[in-house]
């Protein structure tokens, strides 16, 4: 094939994968969920803009997860590129996608090198075509993950290594330990390639009779990822003196997949230790195990314990966990995505894009065992297995297979999800490019019992990769609860309602989605619904937290507060890890006077999550109220620098002007307006701080924005007719003096015998 038709054909093959890239990208910016992510894309995104910005202010409710002060619980690569282009994009949403949209075609280009090279022309670009088409990787390549990263990393990694059968230098050695520390960097499981390579690698030399080769590219392989790894590594010492290589997840994860609620797949909750939804739950989990050993852990010693703790469980267990490894290495392999943060599947028959695109994992599976099939009978019939001979096809086949065997064996000790087997397809296809360059060569030759053979052999593949021994199917009711989550938390709360309803009508044994339908109603105003469902789910699951914590809100909200203190009281039974529980019963208790109990319980959804905003700012207005100003100013600065509020710059502002430092007090009744602009007292206060300054325009204008929000207020009219005294303007003083009478201000005679001097009162 010409260099030039080549290039043309690479070419529609790139502006193919850019079309299907930029219509997904024009369906995404309409989803609701676009500019709202959620799980580990919200950590992602948190994490990233951290890095950015500077201001690491959890998104509400999420607890701190304290990256700042604690080794990476997740690896840091993606979030580091994440953090690259929000920088250079302001932090657009849509940037970051066209972003990892170009990764994924310069993917694209990386096969068609790695396919040309080792496989030929023809499979290079068949090679191309199969990944620029592969709905996973242009629905991935739309989420605020790292598969995009994985993908494209791996593709460079095994291309780099492949090219050591033409020469193994230091310098090769070097590059390839470069892309496999970054790799690492994003997900360290690849670790678990290095010593197959450093076995094929000595494979290939022996083939070669270039031994002393061998060593000087190991040496570069290891040198090489250990450069790349060694910012996290000083950076985790630094700022947590814990030697950590890249991240502290692996002990946590490994007993996820074992203990005695696993299912393969990622369970939500932690045996004894609550509730692990997302990583900004994970501060939370540490404060329990530290309770459960009585003593403060480095976050080394946590990801140790839940590593003891799962392999206690695996020598206890050794059937079952041979059973859920089982289930693991089917679920790697099945026909569908696994669902874990969303449900994969179900997202792309929702997409007018991505559900008309043909090739999915059956497809790209059965192609490899076809394409691996032509590969092992072509070897065979050249001899290359028994004369070994050097033959390069055959040598870099075996490295692909390693890298695919290394991958999943590396996930199977955890659990079972689509997004992680993705980068194992490109490799796949790589095999498959193999078997469809070779049917077009058979059939181009009129080869015509081979092919029809090829052609048999390709149908039975897809029949064996298409059937699903697992059992496993998207769930529906979750899919609808995720939308109606993104609904909510946009403020569509109807909309939101019809997502749960649905939810219900697929599943109606679904607490979750039922609790969350009855406080979207309550958020409607409709209480008596909103019970009824909390009552239902009660009378199936009267142990679980959620509805009891449910029901104590309505409750609060029709005034039965007694009730709703049971309800709490009984939810925080269940469940003493809700910071929310712990807040809102701490708000019951002070609605009814119970100061001392309702402050502890502040005090225990502050020490369970420190960086709850509310209970800050509820806490620093009692401690107002009690007289102790210091704690009342650490705790509102508390609430400001996690979730700016308008009551606690005004409480904190009145705290300044109290103490006669105007210009902070000034700056806090400011932002406290510019969150609620009809908020008369901190009109009226500001207008204060102002006059004293000698602002008296300034203090006029909010002085009457004050009585404007407020018409009765009365000690704003008595301000304002000081204010308009002192501008001369005598008869507007005469108005407000009137209004504060009216409103029941009690006048300094004084003021009153002044302003009688300079013009008597209007009759």
């Amino acid at each position: 094939m010409r260099l030039s038709r080549e290039l043309l054909i690479l070419a529609a093959i790139l502006a193919l994968g850019a079309l299907l890239r930029g219509l997904y990208v024009s369906e995404l910016v309409k989803y609701p969920d676009f500019d709202m992510p959620a799980v580990d894309a919200l950590y992602h995104d948190y994490w990233a803009r951290g890095i950015v910005t500077g201001n690491w202010t959890p998104p509400p409710p999420m607890a701190d997860p304290e990256i700042r002060s604690m080794p990476y619980f997740r690896p840091p690569g993606y979030t580091w590129f994440m953090a690259g282009v929000y920088l250079i994009t302001h932090g657009s949403y849509l940037g970051i996608r066209i972003a990892q949209m170009l990764i994924g075609l310069v993917s694209c280009l990386l096969a068609f090198l790695m396919g040309r090279r080792f496989l030929g022309p023809r499979a290079g670009l068949i090679f191309a075509a199969l990944m620029s088409v592969y709905w996973v990787f242009i629905y991935f390549e739309g989420e605020l993950l790292e598969p995009v990263l994985l993908v494209v990393l791996g593709l460079w990694l095994v291309y780099g290594i492949g090219r050591w059968t033409e020469a193994m230098t230091f310098r090769r050695g070097l590059l390839s330990g470069a892309i496999m520390g970054l790799f690492a960097l994003v997900r360290p499981n690849v670790l678990m390639f290095a010593p197959a390579v450093v076995i094929w690698a000595y494979w290939i030399a022996r083939r070669r009779n270039c031994v002393r080769d061998f060593g000087r590219a190991v040496v570069g392989l290891a040198l090489g990822s250990i450069l790349m790894i060694s910012p996290a590594t000083i950076r985790n010492y630094v700022m947590a003196h814990e030697f950590v290589p890249i991240s502290t997840n692996t002990g946590i994860n490994l007993y996820i997949g074992n203990n005695e609620l696993a299912d393969a797949r990622c369970v939500g909750d932690i045996p004894g230790h609550g509730s692990f939804k997302t990583c900004f739950d994970y501060p939370g989990i540490v404060s329990s195990v530290e309770r459960e050993v009585g003593r403060e852990l480095t976050h080394t010693e946590v990801s140790a314990y839940f590593t003891r703790k799962a392999v206690e469980y695996i020598k206890s267990e050794p059937a079952r966990v041979l059973s859920l490894s089982w289930q693991k290495a089917l679920l790697f392999w099945c026909p569908f995505e696994v669902g874990h943060n969303k449900e994969d599947e179900l997202e792309r028959m929702n997409s007018g894009v991505l559900k008309r695109i043909p090739v999915d994992f059956p497809v790209a599976l059965a192609l490899s065992i076809v394409g691996l099939v032509a590969l092992a009978w072509e070897t065979r019939r050249r001899g290359t297995l028994k004369e070994g001979i050097a033959d390069r096809r055959f040598e870099v086949s075996v490295l692909v297979l390693l890298f695919i065997a290394a991958y999943f064996a590396s996930y199977v000790p955890f659990f079972a999800a689509g997004r992680y087997r993705v980068p194992v397809v490109p490799f796949l296809m790589f095999f498959g490019a193999h078997a469809i360059d070779y049917g077009i060569a058979l059939i181009a030759t009129r080869m015509w019992t081979p092919a029809l053979c090829w052609a048999v052999g390709l149908i039975a593949a897809h029949g064996l990769t298409s059937w699903n021994p697992t059992g496993y199917a998207p769930d529906a009711a979750k899919w609808h609860f995720d939308k109606a989550v993104d609904f909510s938390l946009r403020g569509e709360t109807q909309r939101a309602i019809r997502e749960y309803t649905e939810a219900l009508r697929v599943r109606p044994a679904f607490p979750q989605a039922q609790c969350n339908l009855g406080f979207a109603l309550m958020e409607i105003g409709k209480l008596d619904e909103a019970i009824g469902h909390f009552e239902e789910v009660l009378e199936i699951e009267p142990e679980n937290p959620l509805p009891h914590y449910c029901m104590g809100l309505a409750l609060s909200r029709r005034n039965e507060t007694d009730a709703a203190i049971e309800e709490f009281r009984r939810s925080i039974e269940l469940d003493p890890t809700d910071p929310a529980a712990h807040y809102e019963l701490g708000l019951a208790l002070l609605s009814k006077r119970l100061i001392g109990e309702g402050t502890k319980e502040l005090e225990e959804t502050l020490r369970i999550n420190p960086s709850f905003g509310p209970a800050h700012q509820r806490l620093g207005t009692l401690r107002l109220e009690q007289g102790k100003t210091d704690e009342a100013v650490r705790h509102f600065e508390a609430a400001i620098e996690i979730s700016p509020d308008p009551i606690s710059h005004y409480r904190l502002g009145s705290i300044m002007a109290q103490q006669q430092k105007y210009d902070e007090a000034i700056e806090h009744f400011r932002s406290a307006i510019s969150m609620r602009p009809d908020y008369p007292e901190a009109h009226y206060d500001l207008a204060v701080a102002l006059s004293i300054q000698g602002k008296m325009d300034e203090a006029i204008e909010h002085f009457r924005e004050a009585v404007r929000i407020a018409p009765s207020y009365a000690k704003a009219h008595q301000h304002l007719a000081a204010a308009l005294y002192v501008k001369g303007d005598y008869a507007g003083a005469w108005k407000e003096v009137d209004l504060a009478r009216k409103y029941g201000a009690q006048l300094d005679p004084e003021f009153l015998k002044a302003l009688s001097a300079e013009m008597p009162q209007p009759k």
